[in-house]
């Protein structure tokens, strides 16, 4: 009997890690309408006079409560700035964008590659 609770309960955890926060698609783009989830075109490289980066992304299997936090992480793989999106709704779909001011911030000054990195619930997802 012991045996068949504890595979129940392991069934039961698999089963909701299923439901995770999934990503369906993701850019990082010199411009993003924030009035639709119309994908952006994906940009790889960007100049100290750019006015800004967006990363444009599309997840999946959203439930109630999960959170989201987007990092921007510079060349030397600090965290320079970081967008918090907390407390979302159950949905199947969602877009979301978030922006790195460049021109004119200290982003202009330290280039290299820098990396965006999105974690759900303290988990990284891409």
């Amino acid at each position: 009997m012991r045996r068949r609770v504890l595979l129940t309960c392991y069934i039961l955890a698999l089963a909701r890690s299923g439901w995770a926060i999934t990503i369906k698609d993701s850019r990082v783009a010199a411009s993003v309408s924030e009035e639709s989830c119309r994908v952006p075109k994906a940009v790889g490289l960007f100049q100290p006079t750019d006015r800004q980066v967006f990363l444009w992304f599309q997840a999946r299997q959203v439930r109630a409560g999960d959170q989201l936090r987007v990092e921007w992480l510079d060349p030397s793989g600090v965290v320079s700035t970081s967008a918090e999106y907390g407390e979302l709704p159950s949905t199947t779909e969602l877009c979301f964008t978030s922006q790195l001011p460049v021109a004119g911030f200290a982003p202009a000054s330290r280039p290299g590659n820098w990396t965006v990195r999105v974690l759900s619930n303290g988990r990284p997802l891409f």
